[in-house]
């Protein structure tokens, strides 16, 4: 078992964000002592570790949560279809790496938000 102060070392999150998983029901701890002390399992840092990217990968916490309180829930293959997601976002990103240009980004510039997100959604589905 390990404290909170080594799990958010271990996976590269806050002590703050350790214990909103906690309050929101996403990542219960293992134990929790009587003095407050809280501590995490082997599973449970796995299972922060797939919540981590489920986050990078752009998912809401609800819909996180929802995932990976199911009763069926299977770490093993949340964790290759993690892999097979960061693949799919790998691609875009080398795909906008390749097509974006100089033109595009001065052009867009002194556009409001709303707009650039529309052109951003054009241009990124455009293939």
């Amino acid at each position: 078992m390990k404290s909170a102060s080594e799990v958010s070392k271990i996976v590269n999150v806050n002590e703050a964000t350790l214990h909103y998983y906690n309050e929101a029901g996403i990542l219960r701890p293992s134990d929790i002592l009587e003095n407050g002390y809280i501590y995490y399992s082997d599973s449970d840092i796995v299972q922060l570790k797939i919540i981590t990217i489920l986050r990078e990968i752009g998912l809401p916490l609800q819909v996180i949560s929802s995932v990976v309180n199911e009763e069926d829930f299977d770490q093993k293959k949340a964790i290759k279809v993690q892999k097979e997601l960061l693949e799919l976002k790998k691609k875009r990103i080398e795909y906008l790496i390749e097509h974006v240009s100089e033109e595009d980004m001065l052009e867009s510039v002194d556009l409001e938000a709303g707009k650039w997100e529309h052109i951003w959604e054009e241009k990124y589905s455009a293939k």
